[in-house]
């Protein structure tokens, strides 16, 4: 029998230590929606005030354009161990990093002999027309349903663990 045990870390609501197989792992989850209309809303999970205990779950919601979706997530089918996944553009991992925190502004500097520019300057003016809205509650999100059973497990392990004498 497979037990995966997930626990928040205490920043924000996308980022969980797991133990696989009995060894852990940090695994983030980023949340996205491709429309109808060729656009993508990522979304952005934290807690108020970083309290995963007492503070509300929020989400920042950020809509990129048909347009800036084009430019910044490819359409190529990549393969990892006969998975197919997609990833963003070369570009947009540049744009991303290169005003950045001094690693990323490192790897954007690896990366940019093998950049076109072009892209780059477009996804720039593009990202003019892309919003955000900041501090939604997360109401009936796979990540408060996911924030809740573990809530749960916990508590019920703690109440198995330590029962109350009546």
């Amino acid at each position: 029998m497979m037990v995966v045990i997930m626990v928040p870390i205490v920043k924000n609501g996308h980022e969980y230590k797991i133990v696989y197989q009995g060894r852990p792992l940090d695994i983030g989850l980023f949340l996205f929606a491709r429309e109808e209309d060729g656009s993508i809303t990522t979304k952005e999970y934290y807690f108020e005030n970083e309290n995963t205990i007492n503070g509300q779950l929020l989400v920042d919601e950020h809509h990129f354009t048909k347009e800036y979706t084009t430019m910044a997530f490819s359409d190529t089918i990549r393969y990892y161990n006969n998975t197919p996944y997609k990833m963003m553009s070369l570009e947009s991992i540049y744009n991303s990093k290169k005003n950045s925190r001094p690693k990323d502004r490192y790897d954007a500097q690896v990366i940019q002999d093998n950049v076109n520019m072009e892209i780059v300057h477009k996804l720039d003016i593009e990202r003019n027309n892309n919003t955000t809205i900041c501090q939604k509650p997360a109401i009936d999100s796979v990540i408060e349903k996911i924030e809740n059973k573990m809530h749960s497990s916990q508590n019920k392990e703690n109440t198995e663990s330590n029962p109350r004498r009546i």
